[in-house]
């Protein structure tokens, strides 16, 4: 598995950029913790055996369009 290095805040800000939010909004300064700590239960994701499940070739989900 390849190592990941931690989110820099000036990265995030560079995303957040990205999709339109702004550091002067106030708000992302209390985000960027949250968003490390989902980067961090991600990363714990890539460690799951799934060697026994198979496939999947369909979904039960209705979809509503």
């Amino acid at each position: 598995m390849t190592e990941r290095r931690d989110l820099t805040y000036e990265e995030f800000l560079s995303l957040a950029h990205q999709q339109g939010l702004y550091a002067g909004d106030g708000h992302l300064e209390e985000l960027f913790p949250e968003v490390q700590a989902m980067i961090q239960r991600i990363i714990l994701l890539d460690g799951v055996d799934t060697s026994a499940v198979g496939p999947v070739l369909g979904s039960n989900i209705t979809r509503v369009v």
